[in-house]
């Protein structure tokens, strides 16, 4: 049989049978990742890792490399394949793993897993704050910097990791506030104290998750009513947050974090999660705004406040810990059991459980987050007014791009 020429009806036949093919197939893709989380993922995603000001052809690298890792993720066989990976690195007694994202991931002696942090110049962070404060203060704002923990690494912990500065770094840079007369809470101290006595590590973090646990995000929320009814002007009873308030009920085997989904569940197990809501009667009503466009809802704390969806996944593929309402521009809490008490958050992702457990306490709680939240913070809390302005962030948060806010 002789070949068929280029141009021969034939040939045209099965190139137009192919591009139509071709075309189906992406267009069922399409369709396939609209119908799932895939877009807000890359949204979500997408905003939290690229700041504002980035050069055009940066922001389009980005949004790509962000497109590929959301699309591998969602390809068949792609979880069997981090599965089989995890498996041969643990046969193989592997405590440190390669990885794009992080570039290296080290599971620690209490099984956890975890990154490590570079060293920062935090020298134009540290003064961005100074300046905010300075400015809140002259309109008699009070000013408070919340230093949430990252990993309490001991010796033994770290032994993977050939070095880690997040320490040093949350260190320098309190210096550096409080050398400015800034008032700060360390709850590095808090935490090491839990360690102290006997609470364990995974007690308060997750194994295949950076956050803390939610039980620990309730002590930490104690802790911080505890400085604002004791050195500030807000009326908040720090007794509501004690553990006897709240009921707590535990799933195991329930979550799966962002470096356990990395890694695979034979490598990095699989977390128990810990429900916390209050045992007393709330009324909370809340507004959510992203991109302009401003939800409501009201009821409980239950109700209005947690996300169900993330705690009714089957699969574990959801992010459990955002339940508590997380990656918004801007949230308003409103307490209609409490006539007072106006607190404002700047917020890292530690803060999601913080600001939600907090508007309990107070009649109003507001949070900004400025991985979204590009307006002029000084200018929000004028117009605001409340009685306490606290930033919460992470020691990994101390970075450039999380102090991308208008002056």
């Amino acid at each position: 049989m002789r070949p068929k020429k280029s141009g021969s009806p034939e040939n045209h036949i099965e190139q137009k049978l192919t591009a139509i093919l071709f075309t189906a197939i992406v267009g069922l893709l399409l369709l396939f990742l609209l119908a799932s989380s895939f877009p807000r993922e890359f949204l979500t995603t997408y905003r939290n890792t690229v700041p504002e000001g980035t050069p055009l052809l940066e922001r389009v690298e980005q949004a790509v490399q962000i497109f590929d890792d959301l699309l591998v993720g969602e390809a068949p066989g792609y979880e069997g394949f981090i599965e089989l990976y995890g498996a041969t690195q643990k046969a193989m007694g592997k405590r440190t793993i390669p990885d794009p994202n992080y570039s290296y991931l080290f599971l620690t002696d209490h099984g956890q897993i975890t990154y490590q942090i570079n060293e920062r110049d935090l020298t134009e962070p540290a003064n961005k704050i100074v300046a905010l404060k300075e400015t809140l203060e002259q309109e008699k704002i009070p000013f408070l910097w919340v230093q949430a923990p990252f990993r309490l690494l001991d010796e033994t912990e770290i032994t993977p990791i050939t070095f880690d500065y997040g320490d040093e770094n949350a260190d320098s840079f309190l210096a550096m506030l409080e050398q400015q007369g800034l008032s700060v809470l360390d709850l590095r101290i808090s935490f090491r104290e839990y360690r102290q006595q006997g609470i364990s590590q995974q007690d308060l973090f997750f194994n295949t998750d950076h956050h803390w646990t939610i039980p620990a995000a309730l002590k930490a929320t104690e802790t911080i009513a505890k400085t604002l009814a004791d050195e500030y002007t807000v009326p908040i009873d720090p007794a509501t947050f004690s553990e006897d308030q709240f009921q707590m009920t535990t799933q195991e085997n329930s979550f799966i974090g962002s470096m356990g989904r990395r890694v695979g569940k034979i490598y990095g197990g699989v977390d128990r999660f810990t429900l916390v809501v209050p045992r007393f009667e709330t009324d909370i009503q809340l507004w959510e705004t992203d991109y302009g466009v401003t939800t409501q809802s009201r009821g409980s704390f239950e109700d209005a406040v947690l996300v169900k969806e993330y705690l009714e996944d089957p699969k574990m593929t959801a992010n459990r810990y955002a339940a508590y309402h997380g990656d918004n521009e801007e949230l308003v809490f409103i307490n209609h059991k409490l006539p007072e008490g106006k607190i404002l958050i700047i917020k890292d992702s530690f803060g999601v459980p913080v600001y939600s457990f907090l508007s309990l306490g107070v009649h109003e709680v507001r949070a900004l987050d400025p991985r979204l939240y590009k307006g002029s913070i000084s200018q929000y809390a004028k117009d605001y007014r409340p009685d306490v302005v606290i930033f919460i962030y992470n020691v990994d948060s101390l970075n450039q791009n999380m102090f991308q806010w208008e002056d």
